[in-house]
């Protein structure tokens, strides 16, 4: 499946999660077996640790990614356990890049 591809209804893909700490990497292994369909690597700090464990994520046979963390602090109207989900992802020096709504 590529990038631009639209999720199909009833599909099973394996998720890959890349997420920089260990608790937020243990927030989803606590959800295992459940999840037996869910590729979760650590990467550690950083955006080039972020694309090297989305690179070993999809080696593993990750069809699709989510950049998972727990976010301290966000701000005081956002109540814990919200759900964030992104319109658009931004890049330095490139367009911003639209989500797949369906994904929501």
């Amino acid at each position: 499946m590529s990038s631009d591809e639209p999720a199909l209804a009833g599909s099973v893909f394996t998720i890959g999660f890349i997420a920089a700490l260990a608790i937020e990497c243990t927030s989803l292994r606590r959800q295992l077996p459940r999840a037996s369909t869910w590729c979760i690597a650590q990467s550690g700090p950083g955006a080039a640790r972020a694309a090297d464990a989305a690179r070993r994520a999809i080696d593993s046979g990750a069809d699709l990614l989510v950049s998972w963390g727990l976010a301290g602090g966000l701000g005081a109207a956002v109540a814990p356990g919200t759900v964030v989900l992104s319109r658009r992802v931004l890049w330095q020096g490139i367009e911003p890049l639209p989500v797949d709504a369906a994904w929501h």
